[in-house]
């Protein structure tokens, strides 16, 4: 599936706007997380997974339980 679609600026950014059946299509809803890969002169967009973001969420929390004592074994 190939879309031709515009760059609107957005602010200081760009964006491009994501018709929502293509969203539907790769399992996307509004305020997701994707991630950008710049390959080969090109864009790739693309989810991330979702055991990325629990691994993230608790390391955060570990983070801030332990961060005295992170910062004392440093």
């Amino acid at each position: 599936m190939a879309l031709m679609k515009k760059i609107s600026k957005i602010g200081n950014s760009y964006g491009v706007i994501i018709p929502s059946d293509v969203m539907a299509l790769v399992g996307l809803k509004p305020d997701a997380e994707v991630e950008i890969t710049v390959e080969k002169g090109g864009l790739l967009i693309h989810p991330t997974r979702q055991e990325d973001q629990l691994v993230m969420e608790t390391f955060r929390q570990f983070a801030d339980q332990y961060d005295e004592t992170l910062r004392k074994l440093a």
